[in-house]
């Protein structure tokens, strides 16, 4: 998203010379104006979450790692417009074709392969430096995390990026699974948030496996955090179960109230994944920032 630019007019002002009885009326000439003076351009961040689905990227025998990914799914990611990409589900075949693919775009990736379950790879590409990477363990023993410091325009970033505990079951159980898994999504989140410095401008991005209305967002409330796609109202899914009807909005970006004002939110289509992306626009607080419609 482009930066909303707040320009602020002067005002030109104009002296007129008085009349004297010996002398013909004249007019003084216009004093110089200023020239106007813009204020400062508001300090907006672009980020993305995207889970790319790791099926879609298995090393193939003959076949160079970076061209073994989905090629629709890979032109989704590389289309993102966004300072910041987080990805869940990626491999090494997945981080091979990413850097292959957007090296141009996003010269700083960083990512973790999987090491117990197939989907809990995660990686981040940024147009600015990730100047510190680690990995969180999940407190319940699923997904890990990803925790970040990304020096994005006007200062470091806290970063996590999420896999949180999935509902696993079959499509007919899968809400009420979903409903009894949410307090260990939730357990896993406040572990994350208890990572984070209490005052650094924050984010927590990624792949919630959970609705806008779920324990998850109560711990985010708590901690300072809103959420960006029920403040911008919008409802679309970003995830669907192929073959069935069941779908649900999973995917999130939740920032530090106080640090970021919401400008924009949507969920974009396109890719091969059976979860969309996310593309939130941020604006720095204190940096001339205003909300956009």
């Amino acid at each position: 998203m482009r930066s909303i630019a707040l320009v602020l007019l002067a005002g030109t002002s104009v002296a007129c010379g008085s009349s004297e009885a010996s002398s013909p009326a004249r007019s003084a000439a216009p004093e110089p104006s200023a020239a106007p003076e813009p204020s400062a351009a508001p300090t907006t961040l672009v980020i993305a979450s995207y889970n790319v689905l790791y099926a879609l990227a298995e090393a193939k025998e003959g076949v160079e790692p970076a061209r073994a990914a989905d090629p629709e799914t890979l032109e989704r990611a590389r289309t993102l417009e966004a300072d910041l990409v987080l990805f869940q589900e990626t491999n090494d075949t997945w981080e091979a074709a990413l850097r292959a693919r957007l090296s141009e775009r996003y010269p700083y990736c960083t990512f973790h392969a999987p090491r117990r379950y197939l989907p809990e790879g995660l990686g981040a590409c940024a147009r600015q430096p990730l100047v510190a990477d680690t990995s969180l363990a999940s407190p319940v023993g699923w997904f890990p995390a990803q925790r970040l410091t990304w020096q994005a325009p006007g200062g470091a970033v806290e970063v996590v990026n999420v896999h949180l505990r999935p509902a696993v079951a079959g499509s007919d159980t899968w809400w009420a699974t979903h409903r009894e898994t949410r307090p260990l999504r939730r357990q896993e989140l406040e572990a994350y948030l208890r990572q984070l410095p209490p005052d650094a401008p924050a984010l927590v991005v990624g792949d919630y496996n959970e609705v806008p209305e779920g324990d998850v967002f109560r711990a985010l409330d708590a901690a300072g955090f809103a959420h960006a796609l029920p403040g911008a109202g919008v409802r679309a899914p970003t995830w669907h179960w192929a073959g069935t009807e069941l779908e649900a909005q999973l995917d999130h970006v939740a920032y530090r109230a106080d640090a970021f004002e919401l400008v924009a939110a949507r969920v974009l289509d396109g890719g091969r994944s059976d979860h969309v992306p996310v593309v939130v626009t941020l604006a720095r607080r204190g940096s001339g920032a205003r909300r956009g419609p």
